[in-house]
């Protein structure tokens, strides 16, 4: 699902209200005289796209993960939500870590909710055309509108 809409009209927001969804139907493996544990990669992920690239770039001086390790977490998750798209500097490389996280996931059919400011067109024009065209076909595209409403009238 791709969720665009203005600022503080509850993207985010609708976009956990389905993540908590989710995670109240995770599935838990279950034995005989055993705790019951999540099963790996059924729980939901909520990242922003600049945190993401933050996590990325901190990896090339930690040594205990890699850019391919980072994505590859995210692209594994059952259910991921990637908030504030076209909120990141858009290069080179991130367009290339872009385009492989929704390729693979669209790929493989992964859940993934989506949320921009920008519609689908302006992403396309922003970002890339392919990258936009696989959001488009990922799922729903839904708008919201309605006032901002973190500002106190």
């Amino acid at each position: 699902m791709f969720i665009w809409g203005g600022r503080g009209v509850g993207k985010s927001h609708l976009a956990v209200a389905l993540m908590r969804e989710q995670l109240s139907q995770v599935m838990y493996e279950v034995s005989e005289g055993i705790q019951p544990r999540l099963i790996k990669n059924t729980v939901p992920i909520f990242i922003t796209i600049p945190d993401l690239f933050f996590k990325i770039k901190q990896a090339y001086g930690n040594g205990a993960e890699t850019e391919a390790d980072i994505i590859d977490k995210y692209t594994a998750v059952d259910f991921l939500v990637l908030d504030d798209f076209g909120a990141e500097k858009v290069s080179e490389w991130s367009l290339q870590l872009l385009y492989i996280l929704i390729d693979r996931r669209y790929r493989e059919l992964k859940k993934t909710i989506m949320t921009s400011n920008l519609p689908l067109d302006e992403l396309a024009i922003r970002l890339d055309d392919r990258i936009a065209s696989r959001i488009a076909g990922m799922g729903e595209v839904v708008k919201l509108t309605g006032k901002d409403r973190r500002i106190k009238r």
